[in-house]
């Protein structure tokens, strides 16, 4: 999950330059709107306002989309995840103006739907979607995954050697040896910390959480910060999103490692209540989660939603036949609730 150097404010309005047809058919979807009637909307209210967690991720959004529609215009405000979900219920509350997207975690879900911020919104390519990283009550639609690996520093352990499973996180040997961010911060190691724990029960679960307090674990401020702790050497492996290794040097001894049942951390789109253009907004929606659009995510360095369209990942993950993930549905119950999550994890790591 990135966050961004902008604030509120850094508001962006780019004019469209080039056309491209975007495949807007899906069989077997039903929606509650006229397709051809939703375009034709779109093309009228022209307008997008898209709430975006990283500026990098816009500019490559934006430029795609207005090539693909030339008539499009998007503005963005740029800011954290967190920032930006407070900022939309606050808006909510106030009925002013807001985003007609915006662009959080699914860990923002009961702050979002509690705030009455969001809609249901199921549009013809949710039915090419990779079925795992599908929102079944449609309020949201993935837009690229980042799969929670451990990167190990290849100069303090081998891969071998490494727990093969999370609980293996518990045993002795690894104590004073492992990194992750801050759990409160309801981001990598918050649904990490999550996954298993509808499969295993409290028991376990907590038994597993009381193992890695006892272990020491180094916990940093965000997840680069876990990366670098191990490449530095202060740890011998963090718990982070592959995507750390994404472009850097070949010569930087960190690598990933699969353990079972791989947590996939999903970044989500969501259509507001109050959006001001709601038939741009879907259209949008639309094309971000198909072929074009999730080409335009991958090119952007993150790993797309659509298991379709390669990954830039690909390179430092290990091969597909090595890799076990976790049901799609296993970071339902957090999502739902996260603040019983965080309250467990409080009493583990304080903040």
């Amino acid at each position: 999950m990135m966050s961004s150097k902008y604030g509120w404010g850094a508001f962006r309005i780019v004019a469209a330059v080039a056309t491209v047809s975007a495949g807007l058919t899906a069989a077997g979807v039903a929606w509650a709107d006229d397709w051809a009637a939703v375009e034709a909307a779109a093309k009228q209210e022209k307008t997008i306002v898209l709430y975006s967690p990283a500026s990098d991720l816009s500019d490559a959004i934006i430029a795609g989309y207005t090539k693909a529609y030339p008539w499009a215009e998007i503005k963005t405000v740029v800011a954290s995840p967190g920032v930006l979900t407070s900022r939309a219920v606050t808006e909510a509350k106030a009925n002013a103006p807001t985003a007609d997207v915006i662009m959080v975690p699914r860990g923002n879900q009961k702050a979002l739907v509690g705030g009455d911020v969001v809609v249901v919104s199921q549009v013809p390519n949710d039915a090419g979607m990779t079925p795992s990283n599908v929102d079944s009550s449609y309020r949201s639609h993935p837009v690229y995954i980042n799969p929670i690996v451990f990167l190990y520093n290849t100069t303090a352990v081998q891969p071998a050697d490494l727990p093969k499973d999370v609980y293996g996180m518990t045993d002795p040997k690894w104590k004073n040896k492992i990194a992750f961010d801050r759990p409160s911060n309801a981001a990598t190691g918050a649904d990490f910390l999550a996954s298993p724990r509808t499969a295993w029960g409290d028991d376990k679960w907590m038994a597993w959480l009381k193992g890695l307090q006892a272990n020491n674990i180094f916990i940093t401020p965000d997840g680069t910060s876990a990366y670098q702790a191990a490449l530095r050497g202060d740890a011998s492996f963090a718990v982070q999103s592959a995507n750390q290794l994404s472009g850097i040097d070949p010569n930087t001894p960190m690598k990933a490692f699969a353990y079972d049942n791989v947590v996939n951390f999903v970044q989500s789109i969501w259509l507001t209540k109050n959006a001001a253009h709601p038939n741009a907004a879907k259209f949008f929606i639309n094309w971000l989660i198909s072929a074009d659009g999730q080409k335009v995510i991958a090119d952007s360095g993150r790993a797309p939603a659509l298991d379709s369209v390669p990954s830039p990942l690909a390179p430092v993950m290990p091969p597909p036949s090595e890799v076990k993930y976790a049901p799609g549905n296993s970071l339902d119950d957090f999502y739902a609730d996260p603040d019983k999550y965080l309250a467990v994890y409080n009493q583990f790591w304080p903040n």
